[in-house]
C-alpha cells in the first residue's frame, strides 16, 4: 500500500494519481488476507485484530475520500478545458 501511495503522490497530473491511488484499496484487501493470516496461525489474538480491522476500515475511507476527491476535481479541470474552447 505505501508504495502505491507513495508512486501516485510522485506524479504529475492528477489522472496519473488517480491511476496509483485506485490501487490502494487492493493493497487493504491484501493486508487484510495477511492478518486472517497471522489469526490463523496465532501470531495475532483476536482483540488485535479488531483493532487492526477498525485501522484498515479507517484507511479504506480515507483513500475512497482521496480518490474521490481527484477524480471530481479532474471532472472540473475537463469541464474548464471544453468550455475554453474557442467556438468556431
Amino acid at each position: 500500500m505505501g508504495i502505491n501511495l507513495a508512486g501516485g503522490a510522485a506524479r504529475k497530473s492528477k489522472k496519473e494519481k488517480v491511476r496509483f491511488y485506485e490501487f490502494l484499496p487492493s493493497s487493504l484487501v491484501e493486508i487484510d488476507a495477511q492478518i486472517e493470516i497471522s489469526l490463523l496461525l496465532q501470531y495475532l489474538q483476536t482483540n488485535q485484530i479488531k483493532q487492526l480491522e477498525e485501522y484498515l476500515e479507517s484507511c479504506f475511507r480515507m483513500i475512497s475520500k482521496m480518490t474521490g476527491n481527484l477524480e471530481i476535481s479532474l471532472g472540473q479541470e475537463s469541464d474548464d478545458n471544453i468550455s475554453n474552447q474557442p467556438t468556431h
